[in-house]
């Protein structure tokens, strides 16, 4: 599953990086998060190998469990480069996502210039009623 959401943010990263972001800081990151997940799982391969075994002795169990517990260490310092991550992703979506607005409401503002039907805002003369703008009561008052 770790590797799955590695290559997801990955994916991310150099989508960013195709838009000239310079992301050095994020690639480094992903690699620390890639290698402590790496290593959680080698330390977990480890113990099961000798929680396996039919006559392990005491000090093998505890080995086990030692690295059991570096590998549980290994994947919270992981999860703590994730969240790193997420926020420095997040102030780029953020980012983009102004950018994009910003290009939407200078196309929008250019299609109603342009005279591009569809587009325009209409203009009532002062007075006139745009009829789909009336609602049912007001067709009542008049009947």
């Amino acid at each position: 599953k770790s590797e799955t959401f590695s290559n997801k943010l990955g994916k991310e990263i150099e989508s960013l990086k195709a838009t000239d972001v310079n992301t050095t800081a994020l690639e480094a990151k992903l690699a620390s998060y890639n290698a402590l997940m790496d290593s959680a799982r080698e330390k977990n391969d480890e113990a099961k190998e000798i929680y396996n075994k039919e006559n392990a002795i005491s000090t093998e169990l505890q080995k086990a469990n030692d690295y059991l517990q570096s590998a549980l260490l290994d994947i919270k310092n992981a999860n703590l480069i994730v969240k790193e991550i997420f926020g420095e992703l997040e102030q780029y979506r953020i980012e983009i996502n102004e950018v994009k607005n910003i290009r939407d409401t200078e196309n929008n503002n250019s299609s109603v210039a342009s005279g591009i039907p569809g587009k325009e805002k209409k203009a009532y003369p002062e007075g006139e009623i745009n009829d789909s703008s009336r609602n049912k009561s007001e067709d009542r008052l008049e009947d």
